[in-house]
């Protein structure tokens, strides 16, 4: 069987601050469009600029320092605690000049309304939900300015869901591009986009 081109006639432009929503039927491009995003799947034709610099190999690692990428589907690496999981970034040398704050990751916690005994949990004995919470919460650690995610309240219990809404839309200084089928959050994001044909059309606010 031959391939089939998933983005064409692509122009999709978010400038700093905004969060912007990605929506579409299942198999249009919406995954595949983020993965490109963090250079993680290369485009055959076009380029991508994140703020003002082409996605190319030799600016992927700058690049890739100011962005995180939350998954749909958070997947354990082995026996490693929830602190563990966090505090992994922080090991690469791309973050050698930050270092984690277990007060800030503490208080991020409270924010989710996850209990501090998570920390020293199995990862993957969270339920779905947590993990998804427990991933916003490495992010806050991580405080970068680029956020880019894969439905972010899949997973997460309707009492929880509006706490996750509002820890992310919250961040004023952050641009946000979030792949969703939640309504609330496409209603207050600043922009709202639809993958059709391949291609992305704003939808009015």
């Amino acid at each position: 069987m031959g391939e089939r081109a998933v983005l064409r006639r692509l122009c999709l432009s978010i400038l700093k601050g905004e969060k912007a929503v990605l929506s579409g039927e299942s198999g249009s491009g919406k995954s595949t469009l983020l993965r490109v995003l963090i250079g993680c799947q290369r485009l055959d034709t076009g380029e991508v600029l994140i703020d003002g610099a082409p996605l190319t190999p030799p600016n992927l690692a700058a690049i890739r320092s100011r962005m995180f990428y939350l998954p749909q589907d958070i997947r354990p690496i082995g026996e490693e605690t929830v602190l563990e999981y966090l505090t992994a970034p922080f090991q690469y040398a791309v973050n050698r000049r930050r270092r984690f704050e277990r007060d800030r990751a503490l208080a991020a916690f409270d924010r989710l309304h996850l209990r501090p005994a998570l920390l020293d949990s199995r990862f993957h004995e969270l339920s779905g939900g947590e993990r998804k919470r427990v991933g916003i919460v490495q992010y806050l650690c991580l405080a970068r300015p680029i956020v880019l995610l894969d439905e972010p309240t899949a997973g997460v219990d309707e009492a929880n869901r509006r706490i996750v809404l509002d820890a992310l839309l919250g961040l004023s200084e952050v641009t946000m591009l979030a792949v969703t089928h939640d309504e609330e959050l496409r209603q207050r994001a600043s922009r709202r986009f639809a993958l059709r044909d391949g291609a992305a059309v704003e939808e009015g606010i």
